[in-house]
């Protein structure tokens, strides 16, 4: 949706023409939010007037950041800065900003300008960095879509009944590389996030790759709920450890570390084992082409030139990849022994199970 700069004044979006950008009518007949992005910090568009304002101070701060900002607005027709009540001076690129890269802080008018200036400093110097996110193309979508119906022809068929094209369940992945997958708040199917590079794989690593985020949704892992809190506690009788003495906060314990931190990592890392060997035992990915992705990305983030492997990946949610390969060879007699037997997904009950999920959060926030 192309909105006219008419509905600008010196760039700042009209209110009609704020409503019309900030929400999207889809075909489910549903008034769809922006994005959890903008949601999650509490977005709002700034008064004509304090958008200017700081708007010139940008422009005196860096006036080729200032220059590149007016030109993506008046490219898409809505602010590159705004307001945002939970978070300040961060540089964010989404759905609702149409892969523009946009300024969120909180409002400085109660600042003197030289706190103001202070302030925009830091947002300002990671813009230089940030690249325009082109919009997922119909080319793109039709390939998840292909490759889903390829893997599960259950899961194809549940989409395309409410969504033919498929274009609700396959958006552009704004926030990570690769792909991702989250629950539809909508009706509980997966959505599936991929960035540009993704989709330009080879198609046997690209069906890996799909595989593996639907294993994620399918054996319901972290991170597949929208909205969900980051280090909410896993397991109770292990959140309850982390509260114990020994791990008592500011209190010296030889090789202390944040226990709900270091657990979450521990367990997420586990998670992504989990959907790797979903992807070739339930989906038949060929172990072979799942060892070549891997491989790819082996040799991409260079694992072998850490002197400390290991210690390197301790705070990341993903393990080595060289250990994922290792993990993948250790399945080749299991899928000999699993050939003969079929298992069918019940696609439409996990989507069910989803949006009962989605209702107690409802519930509970309410």
């Amino acid at each position: 949706m192309n909105i006219s700069m008419s509905n600008h004044q010196n760039g700042y979006l009209s209110t009609p023409a704020l409503l019309c950008g900030m929400l999207i009518v889809g075909t489910f007949g549903t008034i769809i939010g922006a994005d959890y992005f903008e949601s999650s910090v509490n977005a709002y568009f700034f008064p004509k007037a304090e958008y200017e304002e700081y708007m010139e101070l940008i422009k005196k701060i860096n006036p080729t950041i200032y220059a590149r900002m007016k030109k993506g607005e008046a490219q898409i027709g809505i602010p590159l800065l705004k307001g945002a009540r939970n978070i300040s001076g961060t540089v964010h690129t989404s759905e609702a900003t149409r892969g523009y890269p946009t300024i969120y802080i909180k409002s400085l008018k109660n600042y003197a300008e030289q706190d103001k200036i202070n302030l925009l400093t830091t947002p300002i110097d990671d813009y230089r960095d940030k690249e325009i996110v082109p919009a997922i193309t119909k080319q793109e979508q039709k390939l998840v879509m292909d490759t889903i119906k390829f893997l599960a022809p259950d899961l194809y068929r549940a989409i395309v009944e409410i969504d033919f094209t498929g274009r609700h369940h396959v958006k552009r992945d704004f926030d990570f590389s690769g792909a991702s997958v989250i629950a539809s708040e909508l009706d509980g199917l997966p959505i599936m996030l991929v960035d540009p590079d993704e989709t330009k794989l080879p198609l046997k690593e690209f069906r890996f790759s799909i595989a593996h985020e639907l294993g994620h949704y399918v054996l319901q892992h972290s991170g597949v709920m929208q909205h969900a809190t980051e280090f909410s506690a896993i397991h109770p009788v292990l959140a309850q450890q982390g509260k114990s003495e020994e791990f008592t906060p500011g209190k010296k314990v030889s090789g202390q570390l944040p226990f709900a931190e270091s657990f979450h990592f521990a367990y997420t890392r586990v998670q992504e084992y989990e959907a790797d060997r979903f992807a070739v035992m339930e989906l038949g990915i060929p172990i072979d082409d799942a060892i070549a992705s891997a491989q790819s990305e082996l040799q991409e983030v260079g694992e072998h030139e850490l002197e400390n492997p290991h210690k390197e990946t301790f705070k990341e949610t993903h393990p080595l990849w060289k250990a994922r390969i290792e993990q993948l060879e250790s399945l080749r007699r299991e899928v000999e022994l699993n050939k003969a037997q079929s298992k069918l997904i019940d696609w439409r009950a996990l989507a069910a199970e989803y949006m009962q999920e989605y209702s107690k959060k409802t519930k509970v926030i309410q």
